[in-house]
């Protein structure tokens, strides 16, 4: 996997896999057949381009707001993963827009507070445009309630053409009740399996890059 320390303000990212690294809000081009991972706190836009085939997983250790704006062109396949550990009152905003014909966009984000002061305010907007034909899209958005601070999510899909497939998903929960006491008879104590189940969804939609990085912030969640 190439790691990119991108600096400038816009950066063109041809077929391969890539670890990259923001030190400020910046503009992605992307073509090809591209695999992206990157853990970061900054804004972001990003046009794929014609036919791209594009896995995309961003995480995020959010203590500000943040912005991002993913342009669909024709012929994408978009799987984007995003993992939230929120610390402080933020939003967090994703604006999907799928501006050509023939994509198959899919979204999964999961978000968890990092303690009681934590307010999350997040917004999944899926735009398809007048005049295009044969889009899919798909916002799967969940939220795991593990202390007293506020979840909100909002899945909005704003459809300006008949031919089109589009859904969303949204659940935000507290701790499965049945998980829990498995674990239990398995001799786990309250914490130590409330921790399990959450290194368990923070880890389910990302790869083994950075798994080890959100283990050892689970174990500062409160």
């Amino acid at each position: 996997m190439n790691k990119l320390s991108v600096e400038e303000d816009i950066k063109s990212i041809t077929s391969g896999e890539y670890e990259l690294e923001f030190y400020k809000n910046i503009e992605l081009n992307i073509d090809g057949n591209v695999k992206i991972s990157s853990l970061n706190n900054h804004d972001l836009k990003i046009n794929l381009n014609r036919d791209s085939i594009v896995k995309l997983e961003s995480i995020y250790l959010l203590d500000k707001n943040i912005n991002i704006d993913v342009n669909i062109y024709d012929n994408v396949v978009l799987d984007y993963n995003v993992l939230i550990i929120n610390n402080g009152k933020n939003k967090f905003n994703v604006n999907l827009n799928m501006l050509g014909n023939n994509s198959d966009v899919k979204i999964k984000l999961r978000t968890i507070n990092k303690n009681d002061e934590s307010n999350i305010d997040i917004n999944c907007n899926g735009l398809i445009e007048c005049n295009t034909k044969d889009n899919k899209l798909l916002e799967d958005l969940k939220g795991l309630i593990i202390n007293e601070g506020v979840i909100k999510i909002s899945p909005n899909i704003k459809v300006l053409t008949n031919e089109v497939e589009a859904n969303h998903l949204v659940t935000i929960g507290s701790f499965d009740k049945a998980e829990m006491f498995y674990l239990k008879t398995k001799g786990l104590s309250n914490k130590g399996a409330k921790k399990l189940l959450i290194e368990s969804f923070v880890t389910s939609i990302i790869d083994d890059i950075n798994r080890e990085k959100i283990k050892m912030e689970v174990k500062n969640i409160e």
